[in-house]
């Protein structure tokens, strides 16, 4: 009973440590930012798989037999890409709370460069790609994406070598900032590439998802049905929804 009681304490003070960290707040903010998207998708889906038959065949007969298919565009247009969301959303979040005070960059394109990287590391173009990926499937590899992929490309924002600073007149401030970060975001979605052709031909993975579940899947097949097994999962779950 002590030891669980002291591993219950040790991961407090781990989750506590944590928050000093701007990444769970952002993910946190991120999750927020999704929140529209998951009550449209799930209105849908509510509608279009209510579990009464009564209110299925009502639905059939008054607009036909199809009448689920503009529900089903709906949710997969919202859940469907949910990974592709959450990579934009939690990528905004963190850039704006690394760039506080400092306007390196715009947290704007550096969402877009989050989704670039979450894309690249998803392995898009490669013929093991599936579009599975860009949904619920895919939340890991977004989160690893927004957190690796921002840091790196605000880092790389506040190197003065890297900034391409354009003074044409009657240029919008957007041109300035695009340019500026040309270079950032080029090395930034460069390495992700990287990342994954590397996974790719050491692991034999088709993306770094695929990759982290092949790994999580035998290190529980490891522990088996074990108090180990149980107190990780419990970890994980912490520290991935702290």
């Amino acid at each position: 009973m002590n030891f669980f009681r002291a591993f219950i304490e040790r991961a407090a003070r781990a989750e506590a440590r944590l928050d000093r960290f701007p990444f769970p707040g952002s993910v946190r903010g991120g999750l927020a930012l999704t929140i529209p998207f998951l009550l449209v998708g799930s209105f849908a889906l509510i509608v279009m798989s209510f579990p009464l038959p009564a209110y299925q065949h009502f639905m059939a007969g008054a607009f036909g037999g199809s009448w689920t298919a503009p529900l089903r565009t709906v949710y997969q247009a919202s859940f469907g890409v949910l990974a592709l969301i959450m990579s934009l959303t939690v990528g905004h979040s963190y850039a704006g709370d690394l760039d506080r005070g400092r306007n390196l960059c715009s947290p704007m394109i550096a969402a877009v460069v989050s989704l670039c990287s979450f894309l690249a590391l998803s392995g898009i173009g490669s013929d093991r790609f599936s579009l599975e990926t860009l949904g619920a499937t895919g939340l890991f590899t977004a989160l690893i994406a927004a957190a690796l992929s921002t840091k790196i490309f605000v880092s790389l924002c506040s190197v003065r070598r890297l900034q391409i600073m354009t003074y044409s007149d009657g240029a919008h401030t957007s041109f300035n900032e695009a340019t500026a970060t040309l270079l950032p975001a080029l090395i930034t979605i460069t390495l992700s590439v990287i990342a994954h052709e590397a996974v790719a031909r050491l692991f034999g993975s088709a993306s770094v998802q695929q990759f982290a579940s092949a790994r999580f899947t035998s290190l529980f097949t490891s522990l088996g049905s074990s108090p180990a097994s149980a107190l990780l999962f419990i970890l994980l779950i912490h520290l991935l929804c702290a």
